[in-house]
């Protein structure tokens, strides 16, 4: 279900609601983030992520909603080189697909294989519970591509898995890009 909120005098947009109908910010709301156009930073690829997923009718919860819900976080148990590491991780956005929770995560920085393989087995019990239905990486390069689908292997995520899905923030881009275009056609079309 989408619904919608204006988005104030200036644009006359709307604002889409993920399914519990909480507003969601803009993927550009955060102004105090002056990126440049390369900027490879996550609050950047968040963004179009976010923007990705609403040029395809999808809703989402975004980083503050995720923090706001303590259901979206799920414990860490790793091991590295010098000891044993605990800690909390949510992921970056929740998309919703028929009702069904996908989350997302964007992987710009590299992480340990110990730590990347505790947030995939994080992922696989979310799945195997219910909680979500599918898993969504955005990653940075084709090395970080690489990395998460050699990680997912290790856990029992295959990419030819319908629930694990690996994309480059470039191709994000461009499909966000193709598609706002095809809508503005259609929009120019109509009017």
């Amino acid at each position: 279900m989408v619904g919608a909120l204006p988005d104030g005098p200036r644009t006359g947009l709307a604002v889409p609601r993920h399914p519990q109908g909480h507003p969601r910010p803009r993927p550009t709301a955060d102004r105090r983030h002056n990126a440049g156009a390369d900027d490879l930073g996550p609050r950047h690829a968040c963004a179009w992520t976010a923007a990705w997923l609403t040029v395809r009718g999808r809703t989402y919860l975004g980083p503050r909603e995720i923090l706001d819900d303590p259901n979206w976080t799920g414990k860490l148990d790793w091991r590295d080189r010098h000891s044993f590491k605990r800690s909390g991780h949510r992921p970056d956005l929740v998309g919703f697909l028929s009702g069904m929770a996908i989350a997302v995560e964007v992987e710009l920085a590299t992480k340990s294989k110990a730590r990347l393989d505790a947030i995939l087995k994080l992922h696989l019990g979310w799945l195997i519970a219910r909680k979500t239905s599918g898993l969504l990486y955005v990653c940075g390069d084709e090395e970080g591509f690489r990395r998460i689908e050699r990680a997912g292997q290790r856990v029992g995520l295959y990419r030819s898995d319908p629930h694990l899905r690996v994309e480059l923030l470039d191709t994000i881009k461009a499909q966000t890009r193709a598609e706002f275009e095809r809508g503005r056609a259609v929009g120019t079309a109509a009017a």
